[in-house]
């Protein structure tokens, strides 16, 4: 099992401290330019804060160059469709120039064109990097699977990630289907079928509940007896992170899934979520933080959660 720790890019000495942090986990840290700076109240904000992104990694690249060569270190960048995506190569291929990263994490591919031209971008601004890790979160994406599939293993890549909220909001799903229900595995289990089908390995989304490490143990225990081939999971923060390094050898998993909880009411459902977002995120930080009940609050969550809002209220 692998763990990718996502890491939102901040200024040069926290960051160093964030990853210094992390070698006990044993995970391979990304460092996020993507969701962690997006406003989602602000597309202006949004810009200013991943350029500010962009060159906080390139100078965490030249000035920290011992981090890179001690522990694995890649970075998630934005869409190839996307006005950023330009910029992040570039600024990759300036931070290439200090130090060699661990992988690059591409969002929302939906054609073999799209991982065209993410590699000749690559090549064109020289960014060093030992892997390339594509995310599959449209449903587009999901349209076109067999295709990607079989133009990723072409390019020699071996991790393909679910991205389970980017397709909930793509799809139009409220509420999104969480781990502790059928339909969620429903839907998993054979998407995991199918890319280690095609001799790749399958990377988890995370898991948002940040504080229970017996649900996060049960999602490893059941993804361990899923999958056949070595199976990644995204990790958020240092907790999930250890505690997947922790589990790693396969002790202390609990056996059984537990029961679904009964749903929310979809309406309060998504007024608390949207509720909680507002109140709690901080500005330049795309994720919140709900107190009541410990949950990470994703942009997309927050998003799919408002826009079901205003259909109830449109009848």
């Amino acid at each position: 099992m692998r763990s990718f720790l996502f890491v939102a890019v901040q200024q040069p000495e926290p960051t160093a401290r964030l990853i210094r942090a992390s070698a006990r986990a044993s995970a391979t840290v990304l460092l996020d330019l993507e969701d962690a700076l997006w406003d989602v109240t602000d597309e202006m904000r949004t810009s200013t804060l991943k350029a500010a992104g962009r060159e906080d990694l390139v100078t965490l690249a030249r000035s920290r160059q011992e981090l890179f060569e001690s522990q694995p270190i890649g970075v998630r960048v934005n869409r190839v469709s996307g006005p950023e995506a330009e910029h992040d190569f570039e600024a990759l291929g300036r931070a290439s120039r200090f130090v060699e990263l661990e992988c690059i994490v591409l969002p929302k591919l939906e054609t073999e064109l799209d991982l065209v031209d993410c590699l000749a971008a690559i090549r064109t601004h020289k960014v060093a990097c030992r892997s390339i890790v594509p995310i599959v979160e449209t449903r587009r994406a999901m349209a076109n699977l067999g295709e990607l599939l079989v133009a990723f293993r072409r390019a020699g890549i071996e991790w393909v990630v679910y991205g389970h909220y980017d397709l909930g909001l793509d799809s139009g799903w409220w509420p999104f289907p969480e781990h502790n229900e059928p339909a969620f595995w429903d839907h998993v289990e054979p998407l995991i079928a199918r890319i280690e089908a095609a001799g790749l390995r399958y990377v988890h989304p995370p898991y948002f509940h940040i504080h229970d490490d017996a649900g996060l143990a049960r999602i490893l225990a059941r993804l361990r007896h899923v999958c056949r081939r070595e199976f990644g999971i995204l990790t958020i923060g240092l907790q999930q992170a250890s505690m997947a390094s922790r589990l790693r050898e396969g002790g202390g998993l609990p056996g059984a899934e537990p029961e679904g909880t009964p749903a929310d009411d979809p309406v309060a459902l998504a007024r608390r979520i949207a509720d909680a977002y507002l109140t709690t995120q901080r500005p330049g930080v795309g994720f919140a933080l709900d107190p009541r009940t410990g949950e990470f609050i994703s942009p997309h969550l927050y998003l799919a959660a408002r826009d079901y809002l205003r259909k109830v209220a449109h009848g």
